[in-house]
């Protein structure tokens, strides 16, 4: 057998998702603060539906590849830090939440 052909097509693909997941997630975890005037963790808001009353923080999809995770975090960081909003990112293309 090949070096390197044990994992070929979609498996390849979901593999590098969950890794590039895992790394984005370590770097920037959901309690920290990137910027020196963020908004503190424990007062950031959920947006809430007005006719329900639900609550849920506002999702961000990254697209699956390298830049799309960038500019996801990217974006989320400026959205919890600046308007002190929480957010969660799902991955396109059904790779799961991220946490």
């Amino acid at each position: 057998e090949e070096l390197g052909t044990w994992q070929r097509g979609p498996e390849r693909a979901q593999t590098a998702t969950m890794l590039r997941a895992a790394i984005f997630s370590l770097l920037v975890p959901a309690s920290a603060q990137c910027l020196g005037n963020a908004t503190n963790p424990w007062l950031r808001k959920n947006l809430v539906n007005p006719e329900t009353g639900e609550s849920y923080p506002l999702g961000i999809t990254i697209g699956d590849w390298t830049a799309g995770y960038a500019a996801s975090y990217m974006a989320g960081i400026l959205i919890q830090d600046m308007l002190g909003i929480n957010v969660t990112y799902t991955v396109a293309g059904g790779g799961g939440q991220v946490e």
